[in-house]
């Protein structure tokens, strides 16, 4: 992703990145991140 891994958990806790939480850990799924980054890319994230 190109960021801090803080600023990825930031992310995921304020749901402006796709994520659910199983047992304390974050996770997502890989067409789910896909989908988010080509919308980054275009500016329609954040």
């Amino acid at each position: 992703l190109g960021v801090h891994e803080m600023t990825v958990y930031r992310l995921l806790k304020t749901k402006k990145l796709p994520g659910f939480k199983i047992g304390g850990q974050w996770r997502t799924k890989k067409e789910v991140l896909d989908q988010w980054l080509l919308k980054d890319l275009e500016g329609k994230n954040l």
